[in-house]
């Protein structure tokens, strides 16, 4: 994968996360048999840790969601008018805080003037109809940071060429003089050395972007570059708190910025699974920009032009640009590389095709291509041999065991918590009817219970976070369908274990997954 070679020690650290996670599987219905108290204290042990990082999340999802309210209702205009020649005098400690961090900033030649940022909006399509893109773009002109200082670059494919250039023909007429400049570059098809996927086309639009900028005289350094897909809807003080964020990091070159990712777009229109699972990555997303030590690159994100055009932009190889593009800018800074939380939302659609069955197999596939995830651990072991002169070794070796440990428990946990302690009991009747394995039972069955206070955190916010549906039986459809949590730990077996197993097996068997593009549809 770019700069690694796929040889035999490749292939053997792409083995790796698939037969530790099958070993973990099979370890409990082997050992049943033949030790079954300590397959017992194993599960035991594993449900207990997966209760205290339920409990921990749960804090972190609290956190993050009152943060995101508060900073998505400021308005971010005049904590920016700091960052200008003429700054106001500062009437709260936030205001002061900002006016110290301004001077320490000029003081070592870091200042921006926010008046001199443009942002550039990456809007990546491939066989999405322009109602999908209208919807997203009129969101962007919503923002309340200034238009004529977006630049919009619709990044369409070869492939779907006829579809393409009418879009692009339709949207440049119906925002025409609406933002600084929109602009069309259409990916050609069939590259050499390019996996179909996102990233190549983001490169290539990306590439001539910059062209564009340079010709104008712009400073990268002056330019952010967010990357959208085609049904992404950022919040309206997205920009301008990306900006703030931007302008008060003193090495902004060097960071990523991530935005909250709220499948809300379309949550009334789709199964109910599809809803659930929405709402458990959203809430997932929200935990993890709280405790934003362990954050990655995810969907949508921001980076400098500058940084951007120094590492050639994104992968043109993997079909995970985003967590890639994570690693690769990790160690083109030589470890000194942080995603920084917006705690701003960028809505996006919930998993839905054209039918009901379309959709439930549709989700399945988009949660195996994020599962593919796993096959950055041998990019990653590589790399960090490569570079450890140059890294440090515990933030270094933090950042990796996060990446195992998500792919692992992603694999097994669902699992091994929904059959738990029925594994050996079951298959060794004998060690089932046995005072330990009833006592063992019995502390599982009430760590399991008192999990479900993740469960009720989660329905909680999902009450004050969900948008209301609309109709004569909406508010009946609300609450009703808060049931749905019941069927979380069925759900996450379904479209959490099983998929993240098979993007695992198939690593394992080196059965390449390829790229497949969600479909996105909107209800009539």
């Amino acid at each position: 994968m770019d700069d690694l070679k796929r040889n035999f020690r490749y292939r053997l650290f792409e083995i790796l996360p698939g037969a530790i996670s099958w070993l973990i599987l099979i370890f409990p219905i082997v050992g049943a048999f033949f030790f079954p108290r300590a397959v017992s204290v194993f599960i035991t042990l594993y449900v207990l840790f997966w209760f205290f990082r339920s409990l921990k999340s749960s804090a972190f999802l609290i956190y993050s969601y009152y943060k995101s309210k508060k900073m998505s209702a400021m308005n971010w205009s005049r904590p920016l008018t700091f960052f200008t020649n003429n700054p106001p005098i500062p009437n709260t400690d936030f205001e002061k805080s900002i006016e110290a961090r301004v001077h320490e900033l000029k003081e070592n030649g870091l200042f921006k003037n926010s008046t001199d940022i443009y942002h550039v909006v990456l809007l990546a399509t491939y066989k999405e109809d322009k109602e999908v893109l209208e919807s997203s773009i009129e969101a962007i002109k919503q923002v309340d940071f200034p238009l004529d200082r977006i630049i919009l670059v619709l990044a369409t494919e070869e492939r779907d060429r006829m579809r393409a250039e009418t879009n692009a023909s339709y949207l440049k007429d119906r925002f025409q003089g609406v933002f600084g400049h929109f602009l069309h570059f259409m990916h050609p098809a069939n590259v050499p050395g390019e996996l179909q996927a996102k990233g190549a086309n983001i490169t290539h639009a990306c590439t001539n972007a910059a062209k564009f900028l340079k010709d104008l005289g712009i400073d990268f350094s002056d330019v952010i570059v967010t990357t959208l897909d085609a049904d992404n809807r950022p919040h309206p003080t997205y920009f301008s708190n990306l900006t703030f964020n931007y302008l008060i990091e003193p090495k902004r070159g060097r960071r990523s910025y991530q935005p909250l990712a709220f499948f809300f777009n379309n949550i009334w229109d789709v199964p109910f699974t599809n809803r659930l699972i929405s709402l458990a990555n959203t809430f997932w997303y929200l935990a993890e920009s709280g405790e934003s030590t362990h954050l990655f690159n995810a969907s949508v994100y921001a980076q400098s032009l500058d940084t951007l055009v120094a590492e050639d932009f994104w992968s043109r190889q993997t079909i995970v640009e985003d967590l890639h593009q994570y690693w690769r800018t990790y160690f083109h800074f030589k470890g000194d590389h942080e995603v920084l939380p917006l705690f701003v939302p960028v809505y996006q659609d919930a998993l839905q095709n054209r039918t009901y069955f379309t959709s439930l197999i549709g989700q399945y596939r988009q949660l195996r291509r994020w599962a593919w995830g796993a096959s950055e651990i041998p990019y990653v072991i590589i790399k960090m041999w490569r570079e450890r002169k140059y890294l440090k070794f515990w933030p270094n070796f933090t950042k990796f065991i996060y990446l195992f440990y998500i792919q692992l428990t992603w694999a097994t946990a669902p699992i091994i918590i929904f059959f738990n302690n029925s594994i050996p009991t079951y298959l060794n009747p004998q060690f089932g009817n046995s005072v330990f394995a009833y006592n063992i039972s019995q502390s599982i069955y009430a760590i399991l219970t008192l999990m479900l206070i993740g469960i009720a955190v989660s329905l909680w916010v999902s009450m004050l976070s969900l948008p209301r549906p609309v109709g004569r039986f909406g508010r009946l459809r609300f609450f009703s369908s808060l049931l749905q949590w019941v069927l979380l730990p069925f759900v996450t077996l379904i479209y959490g274990a099983i998929p993240a197993i098979d993007a695992q097996t198939r690593l394992m068997l080196n059965k390449p997954l390829g790229f497949v593009v969600t479909e996105k549809v909107r209800k009539g």
